[in-house]
């Protein structure tokens, strides 16, 4: 087995001279072959296929033809996108027989850019709360977080580059963090949906897995057709908000002393930290996103909830079954302000809050959500996805 699984895209797409995808392709298999037993990332490798699809990619870059910085290398895909040709069960025994006719639009994306789909990761069941069988990489009796859990493991154990996952409430982040990758959650819907097995349209979100924000911004500029990459150096020092929110008194030892040392070390590589107070009516987000999420789902999975309710794990079962019965109304958040009052005069539809005081004070604070700050990076400088 070779190195050439262990370097990020960016430094493959650097190395003189290039790899081939071929090369690429071998050494990921071998990882996956020698580790993927413990670990559990995948639901399905693409053997064959993949390499197939790798020595296409050679060809035409032998011929003069490259498709687009992401020719040639390989990335994952959750097993909540609809891929073509590939098993695609959504971590549910009711879908255990599925393969789609069609790829889902981002996995078409990335096909057509070059990209050499390696395989399906596993996900928690229908991306909720059931946990599927992958393990931490970097410790196997640990969890690595959902629902994207196979997507962050197989990034992290050095199986594959990229890997694409999805968050309805912190299916991205969270795992992510756990296994010690980058995890980009972007903006609501700035990512192609079409294909993704649907669980709450009001919050479903595709998010990308790597091992460097330069390799993020690699993807997600083929995913939404910008120019995003390279990335440029910020020309001053960024602005970075420390928000403790309303669950914060949740927290445990451990996880405060945690944020604590990040944000110090935020402060000691020259970023300009201060705190962000939500206002007292944010108060019950988290229930609303429960509400949101269960109504939504109830009718997205309504076919699940009626044909096979004892192949839904009990969880499941009872949020659908809760949501079903939601009010409409109900599954309408607060729109959060300055004063702590909520109102829902202004709201063009069940999430938006482009009039609410807090996006406004959050563009005041200048623009703290979109900063993306690494806690180091090998050049020692602050890097920024560039809008």
């Amino acid at each position: 087995m070779g190195e050439l699984n262990t370097l990020t895209a960016t430094d493959l797409i650097a190395r003189r001279p290039p790899p081939t995808s071929t090369e690429l392709l071998e050494d990921c298999l071998a990882r996956i072959q020698a580790r993927d037993s413990e670990v559990r990332a995948f639901t399905q490798v693409a053997w064959d296929r993949a390499l197939a699809d790798a020595r296409a990619r050679d060809e035409e870059r032998d011929k003069g033809r490259t498709r687009s910085p992401l020719h040639g290398i390989a990335v994952a895909i959750k097993d909540i996108f609809d891929t073509c040709g590939m098993p695609t069960a959504y971590g549910s025994p009711i879908w255990r027989k599925h393969r789609p006719a069609h790829d889902a639009s981002c996995v078409r994306l990335l096909r057509d850019a070059g990209a050499v789909i390696i395989g399906k990761t596993v996900t928690a069941e229908l991306a909720f709360t059931d946990p599927g069988p992958t393990r931490n990489p970097h410790h196997l009796m640990h969890t690595p977080g959902g629902s994207s859990q196979g997507s962050a493991a197989s990034v992290a154990d050095l199986m594959v580059p990229l890997a694409l996952g999805t968050q309805t409430a912190g299916s991205v982040i969270r795992p992510a963090s756990f296994c010690g990758i980058v995890g980009y959650k972007p903006t609501f819907n700035w990512i192609e949906r079409s294909g993704l097995k649907s669980f709450s349209q009001s919050l479903d979100t595709v998010g990308i897995m790597a091992r460097s924000v330069p390799d993020v911004a690699l993807a997600a500029s083929v995913l939404v057709n910008r120019s995003l990459f390279p990335l440029q150096p910020l020309e001053a020092p960024p602005r970075v908000g420390v928000c403790r929110s309303p669950a914060w008194d949740r927290a445990h030892d451990v996880m405060e002393a945690h944020l604590a040392k990040a944000t110090a070390r935020l402060q000691e590589a020259g970023a300009r930290v201060s705190s962000v107070e939500l206002p007292t009516a944010c108060d019950g987000l988290l229930d609303a996103q429960r509400r949101i999420a269960g109504f939504e789902a109830a009718r997205a999975l309504s076919y699940e909830l009626r044909e096979h309710p004892a192949l839904l794990s009990e969880d499941l079962r009872a949020l659908l079954r809760e949501g079903a019965v939601t009010p409409p109304e109900e599954s309408l958040p607060p729109v959060c302000s300055k004063t702590g009052a909520s109102s829902s005069s202004t709201r063009s539809g069940p999430m938006s809050t482009s009039s609410s005081p807090l996006r406004r004070q959050g563009r005041h604070r200048g623009d703290l959500n979109r900063q993306v700050i690494p806690l180091s990076t090998r050049s020692g400088r602050s890097w920024r996805l560039r809008a």
